[in-house]
Protein backbone atom coordinates (compact mmCIF):
# COMPACT_ATOMS: atom_id res chain seq x y z
CA UNK A 1 0.00 0.00 0.00
CA UNK A 2 2.85 2.41 1.07
CA UNK A 3 4.57 1.58 -2.41
CA UNK A 4 1.38 2.44 -4.31
CA UNK A 5 0.90 5.36 -2.61
CA UNK A 6 4.50 6.51 -3.36
CA UNK A 7 4.36 5.39 -6.67
CA UNK A 8 0.75 7.55 -6.82
CA UNK A 9 2.85 10.86 -5.95
CA UNK A 10 5.72 10.43 -7.88
CA UNK A 11 3.03 10.29 -11.23
CA UNK A 12 1.59 12.95 -9.95
CA UNK A 13 4.77 15.05 -9.28
CA UNK A 14 5.97 13.89 -13.26
CA UNK A 15 2.63 15.08 -14.69
CA UNK A 16 2.51 18.49 -12.94
CA UNK A 17 5.98 19.28 -14.27
CA UNK A 18 5.50 17.60 -17.78
CA UNK A 19 2.28 20.20 -17.51
CA UNK A 20 4.23 23.39 -16.56
CA UNK A 21 7.00 22.54 -18.80
CA UNK A 22 4.16 22.67 -21.60
CA UNK A 23 2.84 25.57 -20.85
CA UNK A 24 6.23 27.50 -20.14
CA UNK A 25 7.35 26.53 -23.80
CA UNK A 26 5.89 28.10 -26.60
CA UNK A 27 5.04 26.48 -29.55
CA UNK A 28 6.12 27.20 -33.05
CA UNK A 29 8.50 30.13 -32.35
CA UNK A 30 8.40 32.16 -35.51
CA UNK A 31 11.61 33.84 -34.85
CA UNK A 32 11.85 37.80 -35.80
CA UNK A 33 13.95 38.02 -38.35
CA UNK A 34 12.08 35.88 -40.00
CA UNK A 35 8.64 37.78 -40.01
CA UNK A 36 10.80 40.86 -40.97
CA UNK A 37 12.24 39.01 -44.32
CA UNK A 38 8.97 38.64 -44.94
CA UNK A 39 7.19 41.62 -44.59
CA UNK A 40 10.32 43.10 -46.08
CA UNK A 41 9.66 41.03 -49.57
CA UNK A 42 6.26 42.52 -49.50
CA UNK A 43 7.66 46.01 -48.95
CA UNK A 44 9.95 45.13 -52.22
CA UNK A 45 7.19 43.84 -54.21
CA UNK A 46 5.09 46.92 -53.52
CA UNK A 47 8.43 49.50 -54.97
CA UNK A 48 8.93 47.13 -57.98
CA UNK A 49 5.15 47.59 -58.66
CA UNK A 50 5.06 51.24 -58.03
CA UNK A 51 8.05 52.22 -60.19
CA UNK A 52 6.96 50.16 -63.11
CA UNK A 53 4.49 52.86 -64.36
CA UNK A 54 7.39 54.91 -65.40
CA UNK A 55 9.49 53.01 -67.31
CA UNK A 56 6.37 52.28 -69.86
CA UNK A 57 4.97 55.46 -70.64
CA UNK A 58 5.33 55.25 -74.48
CA UNK A 59 3.39 51.96 -74.37
CA UNK A 60 0.61 53.31 -72.29
CA UNK A 61 0.26 56.21 -75.12
CA UNK A 62 0.63 53.95 -77.78
CA UNK A 63 -1.76 50.54 -76.27
CA UNK A 64 -3.98 52.84 -74.27
CA UNK A 65 -4.13 56.25 -75.72
CA UNK A 66 -2.55 58.25 -72.58
CA UNK A 67 -2.52 61.88 -72.73
CA UNK A 68 0.22 63.77 -71.17
CA UNK A 69 -2.16 64.69 -67.97
CA UNK A 70 -3.35 61.25 -67.84
CA UNK A 71 0.36 60.08 -67.70
CA UNK A 72 1.21 62.84 -65.47
CA UNK A 73 -1.86 61.03 -63.48
CA UNK A 74 -0.60 57.41 -63.71
CA UNK A 75 2.21 58.53 -60.84
CA UNK A 76 0.76 61.65 -58.94
CA UNK A 77 -2.70 60.06 -58.25
CA UNK A 78 -1.15 56.74 -56.39
CA UNK A 79 1.20 59.17 -54.60
CA UNK A 80 -1.92 61.61 -53.34
CA UNK A 81 -3.57 59.18 -53.06
CA UNK A 82 -1.15 57.07 -50.49
CA UNK A 83 -0.20 60.55 -48.68
CA UNK A 84 -3.47 61.17 -47.77
CA UNK A 85 -4.65 57.58 -46.91
CA UNK A 86 -0.99 57.30 -44.93
CA UNK A 87 -2.81 59.01 -41.38
CA UNK A 88 -6.26 56.94 -41.51
CA UNK A 89 -3.95 54.08 -41.97
CA UNK A 90 -1.91 54.50 -39.08
CA UNK A 91 -5.09 55.21 -36.54
CA UNK A 92 -6.52 51.59 -38.02
CA UNK A 93 -2.99 50.09 -37.43
CA UNK A 94 -3.16 51.47 -33.51
CA UNK A 95 -7.15 50.14 -33.31
CA UNK A 96 -6.98 47.09 -35.60
CA UNK A 97 -4.69 43.77 -35.60
CA UNK A 98 -1.72 45.16 -37.50
CA UNK A 99 -0.77 41.75 -39.03
CA UNK A 100 -4.14 41.88 -40.35
CA UNK A 101 -3.65 44.86 -41.90
CA UNK A 102 -0.61 43.74 -43.36
CA UNK A 103 -2.26 40.74 -45.02
CA UNK A 104 -5.43 42.95 -46.05
CA UNK A 105 -3.11 45.42 -47.74
CA UNK A 106 -1.47 42.62 -49.57
CA UNK A 107 -4.12 40.79 -51.22
CA UNK A 108 -5.78 44.26 -52.08
CA UNK A 109 -2.56 45.57 -53.60
CA UNK A 110 -2.21 42.27 -55.21
CA UNK A 111 -5.54 42.21 -56.94
CA UNK A 112 -5.01 46.03 -58.30
CA UNK A 113 -1.74 44.89 -59.41
CA UNK A 114 -3.84 42.09 -61.21
CA UNK A 115 -6.29 44.56 -62.53
CA UNK A 116 -4.18 47.01 -64.02
CA UNK A 117 -2.54 44.20 -66.15
CA UNK A 118 -6.46 43.71 -67.47
CA UNK A 119 -7.15 47.09 -68.34
CA UNK A 120 -7.85 48.24 -71.34
CA UNK A 121 -8.31 51.84 -70.81
CA UNK A 122 -6.23 54.86 -69.40
CA UNK A 123 -9.23 55.63 -67.05
CA UNK A 124 -9.24 52.35 -65.72
CA UNK A 125 -5.54 51.84 -65.40
CA UNK A 126 -5.70 54.94 -63.16
CA UNK A 127 -8.64 54.18 -60.97
CA UNK A 128 -6.58 50.87 -60.14
CA UNK A 129 -3.53 53.07 -59.63
CA UNK A 130 -5.61 54.63 -56.75
CA UNK A 131 -6.82 51.51 -54.95
CA UNK A 132 -3.17 50.42 -55.45
CA UNK A 133 -1.90 53.97 -53.37
CA UNK A 134 -4.86 53.29 -50.62
CA UNK A 135 -3.39 49.48 -50.26
CA UNK A 136 -0.06 50.65 -50.18
CA UNK A 137 -0.76 53.24 -47.47
CA UNK A 138 -2.27 50.35 -45.20
CA UNK A 139 0.97 48.68 -45.32
CA UNK A 140 3.74 50.71 -43.75
CA UNK A 141 2.01 51.73 -40.37
CA UNK A 142 1.32 48.06 -39.69
CA UNK A 143 4.75 46.63 -40.91
CA UNK A 144 6.66 48.94 -38.86
CA UNK A 145 4.41 48.39 -35.91
CA UNK A 146 5.01 44.80 -36.44
CA UNK A 147 8.61 45.05 -36.63
CA UNK A 148 9.01 47.78 -33.64
CA UNK A 149 7.02 45.40 -31.45
CA UNK A 150 9.61 42.30 -32.71
CA UNK A 151 12.92 44.26 -32.24
CA UNK A 152 12.50 46.24 -28.91
CA UNK A 153 15.83 45.49 -27.64
CA UNK A 154 18.91 46.69 -29.42
CA UNK A 155 18.14 44.75 -32.72
CA UNK A 156 15.31 47.74 -33.40
CA UNK A 157 17.50 50.39 -35.91
CA UNK A 158 19.01 47.33 -37.89
CA UNK A 159 15.75 45.26 -38.66
CA UNK A 160 14.18 48.70 -39.90
CA UNK A 161 17.27 49.47 -41.80
CA UNK A 162 16.47 46.07 -43.32
CA UNK A 163 12.96 46.83 -44.45
CA UNK A 164 14.28 50.24 -45.86
CA UNK A 165 16.44 48.19 -47.87
CA UNK A 166 13.87 46.51 -49.24
CA UNK A 167 12.67 49.80 -50.25
CA UNK A 168 15.16 50.97 -52.43
CA UNK A 169 16.02 47.84 -53.97
CA UNK A 170 12.46 47.80 -55.10
CA UNK A 171 12.52 51.00 -56.44
CA UNK A 172 16.01 50.24 -58.53
CA UNK A 173 14.40 46.98 -59.09
CA UNK A 174 11.43 48.91 -60.67
CA UNK A 175 12.82 50.52 -63.08
CA UNK A 176 14.64 47.83 -64.70
CA UNK A 177 12.17 45.01 -64.31
CA UNK A 178 9.43 47.21 -66.42
CA UNK A 179 11.15 47.86 -69.32
CA UNK A 180 12.93 44.42 -69.31
CA UNK A 181 9.48 43.04 -68.82
CA UNK A 182 7.97 45.33 -72.21
CA UNK A 183 10.87 44.05 -73.91
CA UNK A 184 10.55 40.28 -73.36
CA UNK A 185 6.68 39.53 -73.07
CA UNK A 186 4.77 43.03 -72.67
CA UNK A 187 4.18 45.19 -69.47
CA UNK A 188 0.71 43.85 -68.77
CA UNK A 189 2.26 40.49 -68.10
CA UNK A 190 4.96 42.31 -66.21
CA UNK A 191 1.85 43.21 -63.85
CA UNK A 192 0.64 39.77 -64.51
CA UNK A 193 3.53 38.10 -63.05
CA UNK A 194 3.77 40.51 -60.18
CA UNK A 195 0.53 39.81 -58.82
CA UNK A 196 0.77 36.15 -58.99
CA UNK A 197 3.43 36.92 -56.66
CA UNK A 198 2.42 38.77 -54.28
CA UNK A 199 -0.60 36.42 -54.20
CA UNK A 200 1.78 33.63 -53.07
CA UNK A 201 3.37 35.53 -51.14
CA UNK A 202 0.64 36.44 -48.81
CA UNK A 203 -0.56 32.89 -48.80
CA UNK A 204 2.72 32.04 -47.47
CA UNK A 205 2.73 35.23 -44.79
CA UNK A 206 -0.36 34.31 -43.68
CA UNK A 207 0.56 30.29 -43.08
CA UNK A 208 3.55 30.42 -41.63
CA UNK A 209 3.25 33.37 -39.49
CA UNK A 210 -0.57 33.78 -38.18
CA UNK A 211 -1.45 30.04 -38.09
CA UNK A 212 -2.44 28.58 -34.49
CA UNK A 213 -0.08 29.82 -31.30
CA UNK A 214 2.04 32.47 -33.72
CA UNK A 215 -0.62 35.14 -32.51
CA UNK A 216 0.21 34.41 -28.63
CA UNK A 217 4.22 34.28 -29.17
CA UNK A 218 6.24 37.21 -26.35
CA UNK A 219 7.85 37.86 -29.70
CA UNK A 220 4.89 39.50 -30.89
CA UNK A 221 2.78 41.72 -28.16
CA UNK A 222 1.69 43.58 -31.42
CA UNK A 223 0.23 40.72 -33.09
CA UNK A 224 -1.44 38.89 -30.02
CA UNK A 225 -5.15 38.45 -30.58
CA UNK A 226 -6.42 41.40 -29.11
CA UNK A 227 -3.98 43.35 -31.04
Amino acid sequence: MTRYIAAVRFNEEITSTIHQMTEARPAKLIGPWRVLLLLSFAFLLNYIDRQIVFTIFPLLRHDLGFTNLQLGLAGSLFTWTYSLCMPLAGRLSDVWPRHRLVIAAVVMWSIATLGTALTHSALQFLCWRVIMGFSESLYVPAAIGMITAAHPGPTRSRALSVHGFAQFTGITLGGWYGGWAADTFGWKWGFGLLAIVGIHHHLYFESTAFEKSALTLPYFPAISPDR
